[in-house]
């Protein structure tokens, strides 16, 4: 999964959560990034939640992974 248009400038947390609450992985990045792949390939087939957690602000996004 690609996601683009991160904040640059701070340290940007991605958190990949089930429907359950489980999470599924973790990833933090450095302040210089402003995309990352995420490798979602060991996740089972299912709904899940990506939070997206920069300076505390957080945007939740749903997606599918098939």
């Amino acid at each position: 999964m690609h996601i683009e248009g991160l904040s640059s400038t701070q340290k940007t947390k991605l958190t990949v959560v089930d429907f359950n609450g489980n999470v599924a992985m973790s990833h933090e990045l450095s302040a210089n990034s402003s995309s990352c792949n995420l490798n979602i390939a060991s996740l089972h087939a299912g709904n899940y939640m990506l939070k997206v957690d920069t300076n505390g602000e957080v945007v939740t996004k749903q997606f599918v992974k098939e």
